[in-house]
């Protein structure tokens, strides 16, 4: 497959044409425009910069509001927790104490059938 390619319709430019500005250039209007464009770009990086130490402090903020709210969470699961080790020992204690009493009661019992048991011997004798 042949590909040609049409020559170009106008003359190729020669150098002095390609150093010719434009009529509208100007240095002044360049300098400023790139003064300009240079104060855009410090403002522009000035702003992100801002817009990024925002979120850096509303994020730090969202931390510590979620800490403190863990840390209220835990404070209240460690009183529940406290309330309800309390109440277990005061059950335990209450249940010792009955088993205890009622082994002191069958200790006195078992002394006192002795004592009676012991009455009857003699006065068998």
């Amino acid at each position: 497959m042949d590909i040609k390619l049409e020559q170009a319709k106008s003359p190729p430019p020669t150098n002095p044409e390609l150093m010719v500005k434009s009529p509208t250039y100007s240095r002044t209007k360049e300098r400023r425009r790139e003064e300009t464009s240079e104060l855009n770009h410090e403002l522009h990086m000035r702003n992100v910069s801002e817009k990024a130490k925002l979120e850096i402090e509303r994020g730090q903020e969202n931390v510590d509001r979620e800490r403190k709210r863990i840390d209220d969470e835990l404070k209240e699961k460690s009183v529940e927790l406290n309330y309800e080790l309390e109440k277990g020992q005061e059950i335990h204690d209450k249940h010792i104490a009955g088993i205890m009493n009622k082994g002191k009661e069958d200790v006195d019992h078992s002394f006192k059938v002795h004592d009676e048991v012991m009455k009857q011997r003699q006065e068998q004798k």
